[in-house]
């Protein structure tokens, strides 16, 4: 694939990342032997990780409540999660779009994620073969998070610079965008 075709599929699918792309069916998400082998070692270091994003995801949930156009979808530590980012959508009535907020924060050296395929049914396999999928309904819900919803890192190695960074991003953007 390579720079070329990830520049083909921007033009050709503006609303999608091109490096987050299903563009063929599967080949994204597969599971290998050598995958699980390396899961089982990063098992071990599993509690440290998870009380470090818990830690990182509440600490990003807790200053982004203050920016009306944006929600947080927290998450409910009782359960036991282990955020591997923030999700964040931007309210119906934002006077900025997702791309634009996306633009500042890497401007700034933030890498964020589009939400895990968005609407699916928008990604070029999908385009190619209509008839290999049912939809049921309008998909409205699925169109919206993938029109205006993203992803914040959690990693456990943000260090709290880091993290003041993104919030510092966050703080630039609004005070042009209240």
């Amino acid at each position: 694939y390579g720079r070329d075709h990830r520049s083909a599929l921007a033009k050709a699918h503006p609303d999608l990342n091109p490096t987050w792309t299903f563009d063929q069916l599967g080949y994204n998400v597969r599971a290998t032997e050598i995958q699980a082998a390396m899961g089982l070692v990063q098992l071990q270091r599993h509690p440290a990780w998870r009380d470090t994003r818990r830690r990182n995801a509440t600490r990003l949930a807790q200053h982004l409540a203050r920016y009306h156009h944006l929600k947080v979808r927290a998450y409910r530590l009782a359960c036991g999660p282990n955020p591997f980012n923030l999700p964040v959508e931007l309210a119906r009535d934002a006077p900025f779009t997702r791309h634009e907020l996306i633009d500042h924060l890497e401007g700034w050296g933030i890498e964020t994620r589009p939400v895990m395929t968005g609407n699916i049914t928008r990604h070029p396999w999908y385009a190619r073969h209509p008839n290999a999928y049912r939809v049921h309904g309008e998909l409205a819900r699925t169109n919206e998070a993938h029109d205006r919803a993203f992803l914040l890192p959690c990693a456990p190695h943000l260090t709290p610079d880091d993290l003041k960074r993104i919030e510092d991003a966050f703080d630039a953007f609004h005070g042009g965008h209240p």
